[in-house]
């Protein structure tokens, strides 16, 4: 595991964010919950980010921020294509100035079965709260990684034996992204509940 090679390797991680927030490669939100994942217990843990909050580039910088061979499972092999098209765009930067090498693939559960087995630096899971329908998560444990995060606006909105599987699978929720972040740059539309009640005539 990435947390086993030793401190100074995990403190180097969140280094390299650190710099790819300061080059703009990143906004500060997405930085922290890099950090956050790379310094977490074992390298595993889901990251709980809004619709809006780049969930592409933030998993682009954990590549950059760690280097090697990474794997981004999607729910379908059109998501897989534009995946890999977007980190075919962000990443040469991100690891020019990390100084760091990734291999990167983006796939869909169908497409893991079909898929040579081999082991990765790291296994990003997006709309985590998706994997624990059967098809998904046997397609899942096939895979074998160092480092696993999972990324979803809702994580762990099932109220049932769902929410331990996830956990079971990718660990707990180790980040929060705040909405008001994401408001600030405009990313995010603010949003305000009114309660009308009606007012009743005489007539009533």
């Amino acid at each position: 595991m990435l947390r086993l090679r030793g401190s100074e390797k995990v403190q180097l991680y969140v280094e390299r964010a650190s710099r790819l927030e300061v080059k703009g490669l990143i906004r500060d939100y997405q930085a922290q919950a890099v950090r956050a994942a790379l310094s977490s217990w074992l390298c595993r843990g889901i990251i709980e980010s809004p619709t809006g909050s780049g969930k592409t580039r933030m998993c682009a910088a954990l590549m950059a921020c760690v280097g090697g061979a990474w794997l981004y499972l999607v729910s379908n092999k059109k998501l897989a294509q534009q995946s890999g098209r977007e980190f075919d765009q962000v990443l040469p930067a991100m690891c020019a100035e990390a100084g760091t090498e990734v291999e990167h693939q983006a796939m869909s559960y169908s497409q893991v079965k079909g898929a040579e087995r081999r082991t990765y630096t790291g296994l990003l899971v997006d709309e985590t709260h998706g994997l624990p329908a059967a098809t998904r998560l046997s397609a899942f444990w096939k895979l074998d990684a160092e480092a696993v995060f999972g990324l979803s606006a809702t994580p762990l909105d099932r109220m049932d034996y769902k929410n331990s599987v996830t956990i079971a699978a990718i660990g707990p929720v180790i980040h929060r992204v705040d909405p008001a972040r994401l408001e600030s740059y405009r990313h995010l539309a603010a949003c305000r509940v009114t309660h009308l009640v009606p007012r009743r005539n005489g007539t009533d």
